[in-house]
């Protein structure tokens, strides 16, 4: 891989690390509207290393289903814009 500046490495991987992610968009909403609902709260008697991972599940399955079904023929063939709100003509 190269970098700015020329300089080479290997593999990204090696040079990079994730320290953190942020949710954003569709999951920031659902994990708002959640601790607003004090969603932890349902967890409570579940152990202590389980909660997170119980509310992160909570909200990959409310992200599901928010997220718009689209026919795998636009899927695959890029026509996914030439039928949206937002598509140029």
């Amino acid at each position: 891989m190269l970098l700015r500046g020329g300089v080479a490495v290997p593999d990204a991987q090696e040079v990079f690390s994730i320290e953190r992610s942020l949710p954003h968009g569709h999951v920031a909403a659902v994990l708002a509207a959640a601790r607003q609902c004090d969603a932890a709260a349902w967890f409570a008697s579940a152990p202590e290393g389980l909660r997170a991972l119980l509310l992160a599940m909570l909200v990959a399955r409310a992200r599901q289903r928010l997220r718009p079904r689209r026919p795998a023929l636009f899927a695959r063939s890029g026509l996914r814009g030439a039928f949206s709100s937002t598509a140029s003509a």
